[in-house]
């Protein structure tokens, strides 16, 4: 995979304003897990306008809630509602695929931060 190192804060600097570098390597394991057709992760997805609306709700949200505790809370509640809901559906000591659990957890956590809104049903 090629890299580049760029170890000149100027030169870092006028970098990061172009969009020349913007974007993730690709890999096989971050995209099936975390941004393929079914799913797009903020901090996996390449940039382009479907990481710009990601971004554009996860600051709103931030933005909304970093003047006090109420997003601990609220992902405190998203983390707890998950785990109860994977000891429910599939039991304790058992295998299975966590990455549903984990994009509705993450999916409720920004929902209920920007919208007041949460979802109940996971798809699996």
């Amino acid at each position: 995979m090629p890299a580049i190192f760029i170890n000149d804060i100027d030169l870092a600097r006028e970098v990061f304003r172009k969009t020349d570098f913007a974007g993730r390597p690709a890999s096989s394991y971050t995209s099936t897990l975390f941004s393929n057709d079914e799913y797009t992760d903020i901090v996996f997805a390449d940039f382009g306008h479907k990481w710009e609306a990601l971004r554009r709700v996860a600051h709103s949200a931030v933005q909304k809630y970093a003047a006090s505790d109420k997003l601990m809370y609220t992902a405190a509640d998203c983390v707890d509602y998950t785990i109860k809901t994977i000891v429910d559906r599939e039991g304790i000591d058992k295998p299975f695929n966590p990455i549903p659990y984990i994009h509705h957890m993450l999916v409720n956590i920004l929902s209920a931060s920007a919208f007041n809104k949460s979802f109940e049903q996971i798809v699996l």
